[in-house]
């Protein structure tokens, strides 16, 4: 009898479609706007602001000729932001790019799923797409502004920190800024460890991660540094080098884009301590919190929140609606989107995967704005070919995408946090406690 150990030259190898499992939807790219070509700054972007009325008025009752009170002039201040520009390399080796000449596809045909030209390509595109996502969402800011509340995550307590990063080093993330659908994106990239005041360990590599428990493990070589409780990670150089994301515009007290929110309403977007899990009566002190700041009553807008947030959310619209379609067979049950009827009109709940678990973003229709000279580009000016360099001392090429943006919200008045929020242990929830 012929054993398939005997026959097994007679037998191909099959494969299957190349799978991409990175999550995309809802993302702050598609929120915001990329300004018009003929807005994009030569030094910066600048817009006006009306941060007070004419105040000159006088009340009288004399029936005569009286005096008027002196006039108090209105007051319009001017927002000025530029962007951070990004810039991502892949490198091909020409063995590997001749290897893909021989032809590509699905199944047996060719000798490689995608040319390698052709899948560095993609590839470079949605690396660009996820730094351009993360640097709206957790920019840390320039030379002139940084904070350690704009972080990709804080390490927990519980279970404390094991291990030297040259070990490596396994830490856990905080529940409240565990973002799963952010660190699966992450394996192989390098971060920075900091304490908001200083960088501990920079370019430390993230070799793995494990999104039921928020357990990181993190390695930099000869390194005996260990993490810490309360550490913060950032993006590899990004801490003084990197726009000033949403989570530091949406948290901010004190100035940005040349405007101060301590002492200009308008300037400071509602925050609210949750402290609990996220409920339809958060969303209504939300929408009136708006409404006192004046925000348009009628207009709306897009609850951003984690999946397990969202699921909370769901559950406490299920006990009052028990199903959404009847049928004689089918009981449907669920949601992917939730609406709120609001005092400043309907609010839509979706769900962002790289949105920390602790924390919501509101935003305002038509009011936020990428500012920048350059959307993600594989070209430069009046040139159809892309940034092509042959590496003088090695056997290959690099390619190269760039982008210069930041986020900026017109009237930061109009847009909302929810943080501390504690999501019940049945949403989906993972990460530390502490």
């Amino acid at each position: 009898m012929s054993t398939l150990a005997n026959w097994i030259g007679n037998f191909k190898q099959r494969y299957g479609k190349l799978e991409n499992p990175l999550p995309t939807p809802n993302t702050f790219a598609a929120e915001m706007q990329f300004i018009q070509e003929d807005y994009r700054p030569g030094i910066g972007y600048n817009w006006p602001i009306v941060i007070g009325n004419e105040h000159g008025q006088t009340a009288d009752i004399s029936n005569t000729a009286f005096a008027f009170n002196p006039a108090i002039d209105s007051q319009i201040l001017n927002a000025n932001l530029d962007g951070a520009t990004i810039g991502v390399i892949g490198n091909i080796p020409y063995d590997v790019d001749y290897r893909g000449m021989n032809g590509s596809g699905n199944g047996s045909r060719g000798g490689a799923f995608w040319k390698p030209y052709d899948a560095k390509v993609k590839l470079l595109l949605q690396s660009s797409q996820l730094y351009r996502e993360l640097l709206l969402m957790y920019g840390c800011g320039g030379a002139a502004f940084t904070t350690p509340a704009a972080n990709l995550g804080v390490i927990a307590t519980t279970p404390a920190p094991s291990g030297t990063l040259g070990t490596p080093n396994v830490s856990f993330l905080r529940r409240a800024s565990h973002a799963p659908g952010l660190w699966i994106q992450m394996i192989g990239a390098l971060v920075d460890i900091h304490n908001g005041a200083a960088i501990r360990a920079a370019g430390v590599t993230v070799q793995g991660y494990n999104p039921d428990t928020g357990a990181l493990t993190l390695f930099l070589s000869g390194s005996g540094v260990t993490p810490v409780a309360g550490d913060f990670i950032t993006p590899f150089g990004w801490k003084q080098k990197s726009a000033i994301g949403l989570e530091a515009w949406l948290l901010n007290n004190g100035t940005i884009a040349g405007i101060s929110a301590l002492t200009q309403p308008f300037w400071r977007s509602v925050q609210l301590d949750v402290g609990n899990a996220l409920k339809q009566t958060t969303i209504q002190a939300l929408a009136a919190s708006l409404i006192m700041r004046g925000y348009p009553a009628g207009k709306g807008g897009k609850l951003y929140v984690s999946a397990p947030s969202f699921n909370d959310l769901l559950f406490e619209t299920q006990t009052l609606q028990r199903f959404d379609k009847n049928t004689d067979s089918v009981k449907q049950q669920g949601a992917e989107e939730l609406e709120y009827k609001t005092a400043i009109g309907v609010i839509k709940v979706v769900v962002n995967a790289q949105m920390k678990q602790g924390m919501a973003w509101f935003m305002c229709p038509g009011m936020s704005k990428r500012v920048g000279s350059t959307d993600i580009t594989t070209k430069s000016q009046g040139s159809n070919d892309m940034y092509l360099l042959q590496l003088p001392q090695n056997a290959g090429y690099q390619m190269r995408t760039m982008q210069n943006q930041a986020p900026g919200l017109k009237v930061p008045a109009f847009f909302g946090i929810l943080f501390n929020i504690i999501n019940s242990d049945s949403s989906g929830v993972s990460g530390s406690l502490a």
